[in-house]
């Protein structure tokens, strides 16, 4: 019988390989389409101007409502700012529209982090799985782990090692 830990280990090492073979795709880094608009908006967020970056992404949602990945770089961009509740509120919407969307789960719980609500954090990682990002998700599974097993866990503390692994 193969234990959890090694089945979920076997599967990031695999998902590491060929994540290293392909070329590494960064959450902290923009995606967000075509377009005028989104091109300034992206240039904006990639020069880590948060603030014009969350703002010219609210126009291009102003235009397009249903832009999910204009929402998700909103979201980030709130989350740099340190504006917790309005970044909580984005990621709802994107999961709202699209469940699978594995960076609105990420900075959902991050969310809770911020908010001191452990249990509500590792609630919106139980669906967290990105093979994209192997590192990302060998963290989120560590603190999952740690959580499930009783650990003491400091909310804060637990958003910092994120941080560091997220914002590379």
């Amino acid at each position: 019988m193969v234990s959890r830990r090694d089945f979920l280990f076997s599967a990031v090492r695999r998902v590491r390989q060929n994540v290293e073979e392909a070329g590494s795709v960064s959450v902290s880094k923009p995606v967000s389409g075509i377009g005028k608009e989104i091109r300034e908006a992206d240039q904006l967020f990639g020069q880590g101007k948060w603030e014009q970056a969350r703002d010219a992404y609210k126009e291009v949602l102003a235009r397009e409502p249903h832009h999910l990945e204009a929402r998700v770089q909103v979201m980030i961009c709130h989350y740099r700012l340190d504006e917790i509740n309005p970044a909580k509120v984005c990621a709802r919407q994107v999961l709202q529209k699209d469940p699978a969307n594995h960076t609105a789960r990420l900075f959902l719980g991050l969310a809770w982090l911020k908010k001191d609500n452990l249990e509500k954090a590792m609630e919106a990682w139980d669906g967290y799985f990105d093979t994209t990002n192997p590192q990302v998700l060998r963290e989120v599974n560590v603190h999952k782990a740690l959580f499930e097993s009783g650990e003491e866990l400091d909310c804060q503390a637990v958003a910092r090692e994120m941080e560091k692994v997220i914002f590379v």
